[in-house]
């Protein structure tokens, strides 16, 4: 983990991907972040989503190191208690739900608001708390296909289909904002004492990422509808001489005539329309298979060096993971880091995508075992072993 959050300590109550990046983020940044589960079964996500390790999934581990686990029951009152002890220590709360199901456990807003009025409170759903669609059960890609992310194909029967390859929707980019969010809110409370609620939706997020959408909204033909990227000459894959691919990217007019340069084809630059910033070329319908057939006669390596030295947009198209794990940049950027469960064994992780040159991430709690941690935190919170076992006895851990 960075330091940068240090001191700051967060309550989880999130089940599955959205919620548990958000967290994960402000764990990384350094925040004491305690995962509250409800035993026996915790964090949806420990079962739920695989591949599986030790019996426990993927998902989980990639998403949870930095964290501490706090095995605790809300739906009775002892647990209930250790909850708001919790609550006035904390600076923030997260938590993953359908709209109500927080207030029947005196964790919504209003009720914890009551206990700890400087709380920063982030309430994250598929579709938010209010409007038509807010009771809506959702996994991830009905999210996607109700705010126009998801593509459909038609068969031969005039059936709907999906494309072959849906491609991997995380929920990811709901937890970053929600992140981003928190972030925003401690600094308000640090300025003026005030605490926070914020509704973090899923659809929003999307909604507000969509280029789509964003065209559409003034008027425009979003530029994905327009372009068939298969013929796209100037944004495209190629096929070099030693079976490798290639994605080639001089969509700018100044990239194009240093394209053409390297590849010896000057007559080429004005078969472009530049009539705006850029051009992907789909009108010219021969020039991709003519470009195909030169990048064939060399191989990637070396049409690479003379694209880099040319200034040309190039990149090689790494498809294996253990390609881009096994890169020079991989390693000198930093981006792997490894810790050591006793239960789930060796695990290697991505460090956030930033760096501090004042600091090195560290991994300061490997993903815990559900629970892992509440005898630790109830000692912090002033319980004794008594103390411990009377919570135990009436369900509360």
């Amino acid at each position: 983990m960075y330091r940068l959050l240090e001191g700051i300590r967060v309550l989880d109550m999130c089940r599955l991907i959205p919620g548990d990046t958000c967290t994960h983020v402000l764990a990384d940044l350094g925040a004491d972040v305690i995962k509250i589960e409800e035993p026996p079964t915790g964090d949806y996500l420990r079962s739920s989503l695989g591949p599986f390790r030790n019996g426990v999934g993927w998902p989980y581990l990639a998403l949870n190191a930095n964290k501490r686990s706090v095995s605790l029951n809300l739906k009775v009152e002892a647990g209930r208690a250790v909850f708001r002890q919790l609550l006035s220590t904390a600076d923030a709360l997260v938590q993953v739900s359908k709209p109500g199901v927080f207030a029947k456990l005196g964790a919504d807003y209003p009720s914890v608001s009551q206990v700890r009025p400087d709380i920063v409170y982030c309430e994250m759903s598929a579709y938010g708390q209010d409007g038509p669609w807010r009771m809506f059960p959702a996994h991830g890609y009905n999210i996607a296909a109700m705010s126009g992310e998801v593509a459909i194909e038609w068969d031969d029967e005039g059936l709907p289909q999906l494309p072959r390859h849906l491609g991997r929707r995380g929920g990811g980019g709901q937890g970053v904002s929600a992140a981003l969010a928190v972030l925003a809110a401690l600094v308000q409370k640090l300025r003026t004492g005030r605490g926070q609620y914020i509704d973090s939706s899923g659809w929003d997020d999307l909604v507000a990422d969509s280029a789509t959408i964003r065209d559409w909204l003034n008027g425009m033909e979003p530029m994905i509808e327009r372009l068939d990227l298969r013929n796209a000459p100037r944004y495209n894959v190629y096929l070099t001489g030693d079976g490798k691919v290639i994605f080639l990217c001089p969509i700018e007019r100044k990239f194009w005539v240093a394209f053409c340069e390297v590849v010896g084809r000057p007559d080429w630059v004005d078969r472009a329309r530049f009539d705006g910033h850029m051009d992907w070329g789909n009108y010219d319908t021969t020039l991709r298979a003519e470009i195909q057939a030169i990048i064939a006669t060399r191989s990637a390596d070396q049409w690479l060096e003379a694209f880099l030295a040319a200034d040309v947009p190039a990149a090689p198209v790494l498809t294996d993971p253990a390609d881009v794990v096994a890169s020079g940049h991989m390693a000198a950027r930093r981006m792997l880091v490894e810790t050591e469960h006793p239960a789930y064994g060796a695990i290697r992780l991505v460090r956030p995508a930033v760096r501090l040159p004042d600091q090195d991430f560290t991994i300061r709690h490997p993903p815990p075992l559900l629970g892992e941690d509440t005898r630790a935190v109830l000692t912090e919170l002033g319980y004794d072993e008594e103390g411990i076992g009377e919570l135990r006895a009436a369900g509360a851990i």
